[in-house]
């Protein structure tokens, strides 16, 4: 179940923009759930978070249950990404553009 899951949060990460922000968050959920490694989850979690800061306003108050449970469980690195509840977010950047310093913020 732990394969299936991971193969899933790799999937959905290379197809995030075919992804509605519902879905992507039950796979994260689901993932947290069932103990994917927060490496192989995080990437997943940054995608979501540029996902909910872009639709700030006409997020649901279900997605940002959600939103906060995978957050609460990986978040997307040590400090360095401020969630959906501050005033000016940080867009996170695309999978392999990370910087140096974001890259070593993560654990």
């Amino acid at each position: 179940t732990n394969r299936l899951a991971t193969q899933l949060v790799i999937r959905a990460t290379d197809n995030c923009s075919k992804l509605s922000t519902q879905v992507m968050l039950n796979v994260a959920v689901s993932a947290t759930w069932l103990s994917v490694k927060h490496e192989i989850l995080r990437p997943l979690v940054i995608q979501i978070g540029g996902c909910i800061a872009s639709r700030a306003p006409r997020v649901s108050k279900m997605d940002l249950r959600q939103w906060a449970e995978v957050q609460n469980k990986c978040p997307a690195s040590n400090n360095a990404f401020p969630g959906y509840n501050q005033k000016t977010p940080n867009p996170p950047q695309e999978r392999g553009a990370a910087s140096s310093k974001s890259i070593g913020a993560m654990p």
